[in-house]
């Protein structure tokens, strides 16, 4: 790739030519009149701007399982608790009452075991007589003594024993069900006592309190929310959202500026905790949710307040800077002539430097033919279109009658015709060379170590004409681009905008 820069000077050749001839024309009727500003060595500070609410870091919800009235209420908006700490307590009569009432369910419960329990070893000792009568009456059997019919008596007697005594022992089984039937109601209604009494779950401050002295608190259908308590004031939270546009800047570490309109003046520090990937929509914008941690230590930031962020993507001190209206600035016309040399990117190369610059991007074969032909074709379509401009009377001011319908149709044809025969990385090579060599803003590249990302141009006055100087650019706040070039210092003045003025 770098030998492809190497040929800039090649595709620059086409922007002067084009660019000299679209400038050239009769300026009698207007002049351009040219406002500077200084190069200047300072500090310059990256941001992405969003806004936020502060909330800290975590914050209980204290509700009530139970239903009842608040008989007692011991605290208060801003009243610092414990763990453990009684908050309220809620009229628990009904859920003594019933507590007595289980209780003496499980008394019942436990009375009726031991009853089975005696009908267990009753029916065992029916079960046991039983079987000794059977065999006496065998004895007797076989010295005729009784009848058969005596006999099948006792057996009758024996198997109804039996099965009085496996009554016994089921209900055994349901009587100690029963009992743990009753603890667990107890045990309930313990649970349910012990909810009256309203505790804090964490050591904290209370920042919100929902319910007053005297108020019914429902449960029935859903836990209501009784107070709300912040475990530490002391470190606070931000939630703000960030737009696609900019949330590829934004990481986590990144450190953060803030103010709240509580403090005018006084500035804030943290840091991004988190980007979430989860998307929202917010008027049509597709935004996305960042977290950001704060210290708070004398505690002057409170829920609720709103944070305009700053999130400082990078910064750096005493670098060459710019102001960024001398970035954007382009002379009259310049646009239009770049724009065309874009076009004829090979206007007026040899045969042999449009082959070099095509071996560069890596081809070879029919390939670097089928280039070098498509070029030059190009290159006399756009001398025919100049041509034809100037014969019309074309070139004057601004471009005169030069006909842009042409201008787009040959750059179309070219780019269409180039893609066809490049690979996508040629291709793409082929347009980073172009664009290196019309000396524009490209876009940002690969980055350097330097921290100089992209590229641009500024203009400065040379013999009374304004002159183009591509420079590096880095980082950019609302005021000021970073820049490096060596044609350019401190103090030199840059061109920021341009008035044209009717001649008398």
């Amino acid at each position: 790739m770098k030998a492809i820069f190497k040929n800039k000077w090649v595709y620059g050749a086409a922007v002067i030519a084009v660019g000299f001839w679209y400038f050239q024309g009769d300026s009698s009727s207007t002049s351009i009149e040219f406002q500077t500003g200084p190069l200047s060595t300072g500090d310059v500070e990256s941001i992405v701007n969003t806004a936020g609410t502060l909330s800290p870091l975590s914050i209980i919800d204290v509700g009530s399982e139970v239903s009842g009235l608040i008989v007692e209420l011991n605290v208060d908006f801003n009243s610092i608790v414990k763990a453990g700490d009684l908050l309220a307590r809620i009229d628990d009569r009904d859920v003594r009452v019933l507590l007595r009432q289980r209780e003496a369910d499980l008394q019942v419960a436990r009375a009726n075991l031991v009853q089975e329990k005696a009908n267990l070893l009753k029916a065992e000792t029916d079960f046991e007589f039983s079987e000794n009568e059977l065999e006496r009456s065998r004895s007797l059997l076989e010295r005729r003594l009784i009848s058969q019919t005596d006999l099948e008596t006792s057996l009758s007697r024996v198997r109804s024993s039996a099965a009085s005594l496996e009554s016994a022992r089921a209900q055994i089984i349901s009587a100690e069900a029963s009992i743990l039937q009753r603890e667990a109601q107890l045990e309930q209604v313990q649970i349910d006592l012990e909810r009256t009494q309203i505790s804090s779950p964490v050591d904290g401050i209370v920042i919100n309190r929902l319910v007053d002295l005297g108020q019914a608190v429902n449960s029935n259908q859903n836990i209501p929310i009784l107070f709300e308590v912040a475990q530490d004031l002391s470190k606070m939270q931000i939630e703000a959202d960030i737009g696609e546009a900019d949330i590829g800047k934004v990481s986590e570490g990144l450190d953060v500026r803030f103010s709240v309109d509580a403090y005018s003046g006084q500035d804030f520090q943290g840091s991004v905790s988190q980007v979430r990937k989860s998307a929202g929509t917010s008027n049509n914008v597709v935004t996305y949710t960042i977290i950001i941690d704060a210290d708070n230590p004398r505690e002057l930031l409170l829920p609720g307040m709103t944070a305009n962020v700053d999130i400082v993507l990078g910064s750096k001190t005493d670098v060459l800077r710019v102001p960024n209206a001398a970035l954007r600035f382009r002379p009259p016309g310049a646009a239009e002539a770049t724009a065309q040399a874009g076009a004829a990117r090979t206007f007026g190369q040899t045969t042999a430097v449009i082959t070099k610059a095509g071996e560069d991007i890596g081809l070879q074969g029919d390939k670097l033919k089928q280039y070098v032909t498509t070029l030059e074709r190009n290159q006399t379509e756009l001398q025919a279109a100049i041509a034809s401009s100037q014969n019309a009377g074309g070139g004057g001011g601004g471009g005169g009658g030069f006909d842009r319908t042409a201008l787009t149709n040959i750059r179309a044809k070219l780019t269409s015709e180039l893609q066809a025969i490049l690979t996508e990385q040629q291709f793409a090579a082929y347009q980073a060379a172009s664009a290196t060599a019309a000396g524009g803003r490209g876009g940002r590249g690969a980055g350097t170590g330097d921290g100089l990302t992209g590229s641009g141009e500024v203009w400065v006055m040379r013999d009374g004409e304004p002159a183009s100087v591509a420079v590096r650019t880095g980082l950019v706040d609302s005021q000021y681009t970073e820049i490096q070039s060596n044609e350019l210092a401190d103090g030199d003045e840059v061109i920021v905008r341009a008035a044209v003025l009717q001649n008398d």
